[in-house]
């Protein structure tokens, strides 16, 4: 029964927090991808006409052969789904562990709380990561990607830890609960030391710099309402499993 409930639970919840997501990013993200995006191909075009024309042909049929999503409803249809199905994932674990936890201590979630947790989530999934690895925009230079999708992963991880320390493990305990989220950027995170953005075009750097911090508030303003939402009506469901078992 806890098992079905937690999976029917996550598949409502996940489906509201992702839709409202991709609205967010719709209006807000998407928009400075895009024009991000007109700067990466303007830098292609620089570099292309550099080459010999030969090398000219191969880099364009490369990139005739690269498949993505056109622009607009095809785009925003695999982007829906995408955050659709990162919801009902998250939504999933997060569940999951406030329905432990409400076991362990016998407690009735209200949405305040539901509201905590899920800043929680926000906190561990997307605060502590961005501070080492900020989001990335097209155009950006960044390290080799699997030295990154580690340290993002370890992060995630021992904040998660460090969080529960911080909220039910025993007072003395809780400051190995601020020195584990520590260690991560302590280490640091695999980042490049050459410049972030190679555009040749000084105008162009200027441009993707400013898009850069804009794409920084939308990311999280986006990222925070959705694990906002998602703790809310996860607390909102568990309140209802409390007042159905109660009435049974």
């Amino acid at each position: 029964m806890l098992f079905r409930n937690i999976i029917f639970s996550a598949l409502l919840v996940g489906l509201i927090a992702g839709l409202i997501l991709s609205i967010g990013q719709h209006f807000q993200v998407s928009k400075i991808i895009h024009e991000a995006e007109k700067h990466e191909v303007t830098k292609a075009a620089f570099f292309a006409a550099q080459h010999e024309k030969l090398q000219h042909t191969h880099t364009h049929e490369h990139d005739e052969n690269t498949w993505a999503p056109e622009d607009g409803s095809e785009r925003f249809f695999y982007t829906t789904v995408a955050d659709i199905l990162s919801g009902i994932g998250f939504a999933t674990i997060l569940i999951s562990f406030m329905a432990g936890a409400r076991t362990r201590r016998a407690q009735n979630y209200s949405i305040p709380q539901g509201l905590l947790w899920g800043i929680a989530g926000f906190a561990a999934v997307f605060v502590a990561p961005s501070l080492g690895l900020h989001p990335e925009i097209p155009g950006m230079e960044a390290a080799a990607l699997e030295p990154r999708q580690m340290w993002w992963s370890i992060t995630v991880f021992v904040t998660i830890i460090g969080i529960a320390l911080l909220a039910f493990a025993p007072s003395w305990n809780k400051l190995g609960g601020l020195t584990i989220i520590a260690i991560p950027h302590l280490v640091g995170a695999p980042n490049i030391t050459t410049a972030t953005f190679t555009h040749p075009d000084p105008q162009a750097v200027i441009a993707l710099t400013q898009l850069h911090h804009e794409f920084l508030w939308a990311t999280s303003i986006t990222n925070g309402i959705f694990w906002v939402i998602l703790g809310g009506l996860s607390a909102l469901i568990l309140s209802k499993w409390q007042w159905h078992n109660e009435t049974e």
